[in-house]
């Protein structure tokens, strides 16, 4: 049990992936006072088999220490992208250049029988102050640029829809998704 938050979920199937363990069970729940109780059956990847007592400790330790985790408020945007040779280094540069700093970031490639696509997720703040980015002005500036350092100039679709900043203030993050395609 612990306090949830925004991504805990996929930060706890990271530490299982990462242990080479598969899920066979699962049990998530958030009550109304933000308090999560997950609960995870697992077993090694390459036999089927239960964790042994010492990988079991080293496990549950790995899972407080994510769940205990005090995390900063942060802007999240995910990149969804064809994959190619420099992708990641050729965001970075367009993040950084918007004066952004990655505070954190899982980045991924899904193959498909046609294609590869690079689906990343990046947890910035501004360079200079160290906060989220909360104007929804600089947040279209944002996707703009990255869709222009990826693809070229092209007109965005219609006026973005971006969350309620006093609700994503209130739930830890702010939360936008970018997807390219070509």
């Amino acid at each position: 049990m612990g306090t949830d938050r925004p991504g805990l979920l996929g930060d706890l199937s990271d530490i299982f992936s990462r242990r080479r363990l598969n899920v066979v069970k699962c049990r998530a729940e958030t009550f109304a006072s933000g308090v999560c109780r997950d609960e995870f059956e697992v077993v090694a990847a390459r036999d089927g088999r239960p964790l042994t007592p010492a990988a079991r400790e080293a496990l549950q330790q790995a899972v407080y220490d994510c769940v205990t985790e005090e995390r900063a408020l942060t802007t999240t945007l995910r990149v969804a992208a064809p994959d190619r040779p420099g992708l990641l280094q050729q965001i970075a540069a367009s993040l950084d250049a918007l004066s952004l700093s990655v505070v954190g970031a899982r980045v991924s490639t899904v193959d498909s029988a046609d294609e590869s696509s690079a689906v990343d997720t990046f947890d910035v703040v501004d360079s200079a102050s160290g906060e989220p980015v909360l104007d929804t002005a600089r947040l279209r500036a944002i996707e703009a640029r990255l869709a222009q350092d990826l693809h070229g100039p092209r007109q965005l679709p219609g006026p973005l829809q971006y969350p309620d900043v006093d609700d994503a203030m209130s739930a830890g993050s702010l939360d936008f998704s970018t997807v390219f395609d070509t």
